[in-house]
């Protein structure tokens, strides 16, 4: 495949959790969409705006399911698979779950971007894979115009565990899992405005797994995700 180098980010027209359709808009696409209920097992379903889906198999296991997916917000292709691996797996550490495996999720523009550029796109997915724990078992590509990258995610949990949004309470911790600025960074860096140890923080801070931040859940000293907090005010003050 014989492509010009162009910066990953000039082929997308947003970055990140920049692309993702505004709350208002998909309430509009959803309004008539059935409620997930009453499937017994389906303990976390869209009724909470949570990170993850959760299903229970049996009196004490569940399986927690999310996928998660962008478009470029860098244009190092390697932190860019890192950044959307990353990304996909803390939503499985938000909900108290144990990621055990991911199936990945492309769409690149191949007449855009080389060969190269894209394996170090899944090399960097594959790196973040590895810190965790756990495979890249499989997934599905399709050439689209705009380069998408990002995985389908299944962990477990013990029933005991799960956190949703809606079982925040008042006097509950809130844990930032990212410096607050990472949008405002992006941003400059599309501009050209970001220097590089600024970048380096950035990069630092969006390829952080959340492990840590699911002991200090499990351990009761914290509930749930800056970030959530219009979730949890709707979900109990609604």
């Amino acid at each position: 495949m014989n492509v010009p180098i162009v910066r990953l980010t000039s082929l997308a027209h947003g970055g990140g959790c920049g692309c993702k359709l505004a709350p208002a808009v998909l309430q509009q696409l959803l309004a008539d969409e059935p409620a997930a209920r009453p499937y017994r097992q389906l303990l976390v379903g869209t009724e909470t705006g949570d990170d993850a889906a959760v299903w229970q198999l049996d009196d004490d296991t569940c399986i927690v399911a999310t996928t998660d997916f962008f478009m470029p917000m860098v244009d190092d292709p390697h932190d860019f698979g890192r950044i959307a691996a990353t990304n996909a797996i803390s939503d499985v550490y938000a909900m108290g779950g144990r990621p055990i495996m991911a199936l990945a999720i492309l769409g690149m523009p191949v007449d855009k971007i080389s060969t190269k550029t894209v394996r170090e796109i899944l090399a960097g997915g594959t790196q973040i894979c590895a810190a965790a724990g756990i495979p890249i078992a499989g997934g599905h590509s399709i050439d689209c115009p705009e380069p998408v990258y990002g995985l389908a995610v299944i962990g477990v949990c013990a029933k005991r565990d799960i956190r949703r949004n809606a079982d925040a309470k008042p006097g509950d911790a809130l844990i930032l899992t990212k410096a607050l600025g990472v949008g405002i960074y992006s941003a400059a860096f599309k501009k050209g405005a970001l220097s590089p140890e600024a970048y380096g923080e950035m990069i630092e801070s969006m390829t952080d797994l959340h492990e840590t931040t699911r002991k200090r859940l499990l351990a009761g000293t914290a509930l749930e995700f800056l970030g959530l907090e219009r979730e949890i005010f709707l979900k109990n003050n609604g």
